[in-house]
């Protein structure tokens, strides 16, 4: 299309009129929620109030508009990477009326290649590598990503649509409200290591079993150790941990039941 003059201004203001396109814009709204599909025409995403609107479902809405989208501006780019010749691109893409070759609005997008798209996996040396051949695909995906962005803007704009939908996933997800802190988790200092190590050696030794060598000792350590971690990540408290590493015996007995537990006879 070689038109995209813009629709005439409403030189004469009418309530009724005004109100009545504000009603024929809801009711657009709210069949659109009926037909489009999630996961398809729209996303939703945690953190997010409204649903983000995707490019299928931009091209029914733009459809449904009797519009196609235009580059108007920007696809030229520019180039960001003196090196490999790599793009960035500001496009404004226009809804234009197929009858009448009319703009019914306009939307921004935004695009960049970047070094990382240039790496692809290399099967001979089994690792990825830089490939020079892969400028041109990512100027263009680049520009793909653009008009994406901006069709998505235009189709909000032109149908009255912000209200119902988003695209600014860029951004962080409004923020949880703050949870009440957990217990001071426990602290082991090197000392206090040697000293627990000890202390679990001593209680071992106490049992005059003779098949308990030092690589059993170990692994029951690396156990009792792995499970004071899990402790520590369920936020346990330091009283807590100290009357934890004061029940050896009931820890030993769960470590002779596990998996690690391997007699050797001498």
């Amino acid at each position: 299309m070689e038109k995209n003059e813009s629709l005439p201004a409403i030189v004469e203001f009418e309530t009724e009129k005004a109100v009545d396109r504000i009603k024929e814009a809801i009711k657009f709204a709210d069949s659109l929620r009926e037909i489009l599909k999630s996961g398809e025409d729209y996303n939703k995403h945690p953190g997010y109030q409204k649903p983000a609107l995707e490019k299928p479902g931009a091209e029914k809405i733009a459809f449904a508009l009797n519009c196609g989208p235009q580059i108007l501006r920007g696809e030229e780019g520019k180039i960001i990477d003196e090196q490999y010749g790599l793009k960035e691109f500001n496009l404004v893409v226009g809804l234009v009326n197929r009858s009448t070759g009319l703009s019914y609005g306009e939307g921004v997008g935004y695009g960049r290649a970047t070094e990382k798209d240039l790496y692809a996996w290399d099967d001979e040396k089994r690792a990825r590598i830089l490939k020079p051949e892969r400028i041109e695909w990512a100027n263009n995906t680049a520009l793909k990503m653009a008009f994406k962005s901006a069709l998505i803007c235009a189709s909000l704009s032109v149908g009255s649509l912000s209200g119902y939908f988003t695209q600014d996933l860029d951004k962080a997800p409004p923020k949880e409200p703050k949870k009440d802190k957990k217990p001071e988790p426990l602290f082991i200092s090197g000392e206090e290591k040697e000293q627990f190590k000890s202390k679990v050696f001593d209680y071992i030794d106490s049992l005059e079993l003779n098949y308990v060598t030092e690589e059993v000792f170990q692994k029951f350590y690396n156990f009792l150790v792995l499970s004071m971690k899990v402790a520590v990540k369920q936020g346990i408290t330091k009283d807590a941990a100290e009357q934890v590493i004061s029940d050896i015996e009931p820890i030993f007995n769960a470590f002779r039941k596990s998996r690690y537990w391997k007699e050797v006879e001498e």
